[in-house]
């Protein structure tokens, strides 16, 4: 049996969405950048943090603070402080 999430879930909306995504495809940006807007979309399509982790090959601890940082202060926020 599957292990319930214990984080609230991060709704993503269009707009949020493609500024991800815009993100993530860039080639010029940072790379911490890039790397928490992957964790916020792959957060958003429910996959688990140790699942993200192994995927991103980082830590879970770095990937919930990307995500407490999201649902505190905003996706756009918590992305774009670190520009």
């Amino acid at each position: 049996m599957p292990f319930k999430r214990t984080k609230a879930e991060l709704h993503l909306s269009q707009e949020d969405r493609d500024f991800l995504e815009k993100i993530n495809q860039t080639r010029t940006g940072k790379v911490r950048c890039v790397e928490w807007a992957r964790m916020l979309l792959l957060y958003a399509d429910n996959i688990s943090v140790p699942k993200i982790a192994d995927h991103l090959n980082t830590n879970p601890q770095k990937v919930y603070r990307c995500i407490d940082k999201a649902l505190a202060f905003g996706v756009q926020t918590a992305v774009g402080d670190l520009k």
